[in-house]
């Protein structure tokens, strides 16, 4: 099988019914940050998100959870938060099919920040996606980023 390496620079848009944004988000919840892929692009009408269809199960693909703290995400004066470190999901052992948005949740489930991919990201068998470290950028809610 042929390994298929794809990198993605995803800047985030931030959910505004999910998360309430304060000066340091890394330290105002305990937990994780949980990072998923989803099939369909994520639309917003509102604080109403919807179109979400995560990849299947039995396809290698599991969501990556990270713990909410500087360890793994830095800050900006800006107010801008970055992945440190590279985000690796499970090679794929069928195919996901089309990638078409990053998205991560909270500890309660909820979505707090998506990103649309365009184009879409082909995830055949073998194909391992990653976000290396700073290109998973996200902002406060008066600050979008992408």
């Amino acid at each position: 099988m042929t390994e298929t390496l794809i990198s993605v620079k995803v800047p985030m848009n931030y959910e505004f019914s999910r998360h309430k944004y304060i000066a340091s988000p890394y330290n105002d919840d305990v937990g994780n940050y949980t990072i998923r892929l989803s099939t369909s692009a994520i639309e917003q009408s509102g604080s109403v998100v919807s179109g979400v269809e995560e990849v299947s199960g039995g396809t290698g693909y599991v969501a990556i959870s990270i713990p909410r703290n500087s360890t793994y995400w830095t800050q900006s004066e800006e107010g801008y938060l970055t992945n440190t470190a590279p985000i690796e999901f499970q090679r794929a052992t069928a195919s996901w099919g089309n990638v078409a948005a990053v998205y991560i949740t909270n500890i309660n489930g909820g979505i707090v920040y998506f990103a649309n991919l365009a184009p879409a990201i082909e995830a055949r068998e073998g194909a391992v996606i990653t976000i290396e470290g700073g290109d998973m950028i996200f902002g406060r809610k008066d600050r979008l980023v992408g």
